[in-house]
């Protein structure tokens, strides 16, 4: 997911508005990893 995220964020370097939201996806996304992994192999 965040090597997703890191692609978006090269993609968006041009639009301010769509990298910032990206920059946010990827902080949330790297803040709650351990929960997100969990998330997922408990089939949530």
């Amino acid at each position: 997911m965040l090597s997703i995220q890191i692609i978006f964020i090269t993609y968006f370097v041009q639009l301010k508005d769509l990298l910032k939201l990206n920059e946010e996806m990827f902080f949330g996304i790297f803040v709650n990893k351990k929960a997100i992994e969990e998330s997922i192999e408990r089939g949530v």
